[in-house]
């Protein structure tokens, strides 16, 4: 599986989590968060079309990350999504 700029990892018992941040050409818009089995296999998208998607935080029933958003704005936020 190719991963563009990986970032914000976390890990629980059975999924590695991650953030791929976007890209310039998409003003950062195209984020997006995923995850794999520790064990290998495909990866799957947890969340697409994220704005600057950073830090990955778990807990037993969800996956958060930080949308860091627009430099210009103010339109950070928190994110979450079932695991």
């Amino acid at each position: 599986m190719e991963v563009a700029e990986p970032s914000g990892e976390g890990v629980d018992g059975k999924w590695l989590y991650w953030v791929e941040r976007g890209t310039h050409e998409a003003h950062m818009e195209d984020g997006t968060v995923r995850r794999m089995l520790k064990s290998g296999g495909p990866g799957a998208v947890v969340a697409e079309n994220q704005t600057s998607p950073t830090a990955v935080v778990l807990d037993d029933q969800a996956v958060f990350w930080l949308n860091s958003g627009h430099p210009a704005e103010a339109d950070g936020a928190v994110m979450r999504a079932s695991k």
